[in-house]
């Protein structure tokens, strides 16, 4: 009796670049959280046991997506005055990992790729030449925090996102009730959170960005920098 091929026999050019390739894919497509090591088995034309002659689990092939997109972004140049620097580093973390929903959600969580470590020590050195002293650790991880958190947060308006996430549009109806009670609650839902729920591009989207990286570097170069200079 002729026995049919079998998946698992089908391992002729799969290795782990082309299952990382496969599954960086369906990341974009689905976000990092939307897929399975069976759907992404699938993808593969292997059964799940195969994955697993590569990758012990699925948090190693994200482990891996997550390094290979980290080194497509580009360190800016030194010359760069630090909030400069700064800010052409977070757009181009923005503009990439918009693409690939749940990756922030990784790095909130301070799973930080060996690929990013140029990224922390050119930018402490910024700071430390900038005066920061012994705060520039400090203003680095606020930086970090609010750039990764506000890029993490457009799920929350992205209705085709997979994961957990509330769309925003929901909070604005549960919202709508206190709204009419609240001067200050409607402006707030009326100048910012109804735009950004109704954006159609992505204008809207790096306009705010923009403004609160430059909230967030000016913010720190207002209170932490003084302190530093006044222990110094």
């Amino acid at each position: 009796m002729n026995i049919p091929d079998r998946p698992t026999a089908r391992r002729v050019g799969l290795s782990k670049e082309k299952i990382v390739e496969i599954a960086t894919k369906m990341s974009e497509e689905h976000g990092i959280d939307g897929w399975s090591m069976r759907s992404l088995a699938a993808e593969t034309d292997v059964v799940p046991s195969v994955l697993y002659h590569y990758f012990a689990n699925k948090d190693e092939v994200c482990e891996r997506i997550i390094e290979n997109l980290t080194l497509l972004l580009k360190l800016p140049s030194e010359d760069l005055e630090w909030k400069d620097w700064f800010t052409d580093y977070l757009t181009q973390m923005r503009r990439l990992l918009i693409r690939y929903h749940g990756v922030t959600e990784h790095l909130r969580q301070a799973k930080f790729p060996r690929a990013s470590l140029p990224f922390f020590d050119l930018g402490m050195k910024k700071l430390e030449a900038a005066g920061f002293g012994k705060y520039a650790p400090l203003a680095h991880a606020m930086i970090m925090n609010v750039a990764v958190s506000a890029i993490s947060a457009r799920n929350v308006r992205i209705p085709e996102t997979s994961g957990p996430h509330h769309q925003l549009t929901s909070a604005l109806h549960s919202l709508s009730g206190m709204a009419a009670e609240s001067e200050g609650l409607t402006s707030i839902i009326d100048n910012v959170l109804a735009p950004l729920a109704a954006q159609t591009d992505e204008e809207t989207g790096c306009r705010f960005f923009e403004l609160l990286v430059k909230s967030i570097l000016s913010g720190v170069e207002s209170v932490l920098l003084p302190l530093a200079q006044q222990e110094s």
